[in-house]
């Protein structure tokens, strides 16, 4: 943050001086706050970050990839990007996109099951949608893996679990709740379809 900060310039605001982040800053501070879960259900940060690359033609994209490499949010910095640039031709350079994806190649694995865990929360995101997501099989297979045999450390974490030996209880744990919600929503969707339909026979015999 320091550094950030120091790259700090004045601009004019209403005819006030006023502070602002770097075009590359700010871009980096929108694209890496997607993933926070008080934040992620607004989708502002699009129009935002495509205005800011279209903007700036000169953006300093080295100095982008730099605070996403010492903040270890290379991932979300790298979907995001390729969101705009894949979907709204916002004009990110390609060697922007591919060293970011050869990066996320050797990410360690926990950053991959935060980015998971991020986007089943969302309420636009879930297990399901995230399977029927998955374009090929090796990609399923990793989010299936994820789902039922996370590593230690990212079980730690969502859980809280401050003794090891509970581990082996949360990895049985976790997918008979999975189940048992999955019977439940199963059962309220048909109680309420047996409801309307009762209720839409008895109107009909008045």
């Amino acid at each position: 943050m320091e550094k950030v900060w120091a790259r700090r310039g004045i601009q004019m605001v209403s005819g006030a001086p006023t502070r602002l982040l770097t075009p590359a800053d700010n871009l980096f501070h929108i694209c890496a706050s997607v993933f926070d879960p008080a934040r992620h259900e607004s989708l502002r940060w699009v129009c935002d970050a495509w205005f800011i690359i279209h903007r700036c033609p000169n953006l300093d994209w080295d100095s982008l990839l730099d605070c996403a490499r010492r903040s270890q949010t290379g991932l979300p910095l790298f979907i995001t990007l390729s969101y705009l640039a894949d979907v709204l031709t916002a004009p990110v350079p390609a060697v922007v996109l591919t060293g970011q994806r050869m990066q996320q190649k050797r990410q360690i694995r926990i950053c991959h099951e935060v980015a998971l865990f991020s986007v089943q929360t969302s309420g636009r995101g879930g297990l399901t949608k995230i399977l029927r997501s998955c374009g090929d099989w090796r990609t399923l297979a990793s989010v299936v893996k994820w789902a039922l045999f996370p590593s230690p450390r990212y079980l730690g974490w969502i859980h809280e679990i401050r003794r090891s030996w509970l581990l082996p209880f949360f990895y049985l744990y976790r997918p008979l709740k999975f189940i048992v919600r999955q019977m439940w929503f199963f059962a309220r969707h048909h109680i309420h379809l047996l409801s309307r339909n009762a209720t839409q026979q008895e109107a009909l015999k008045h």
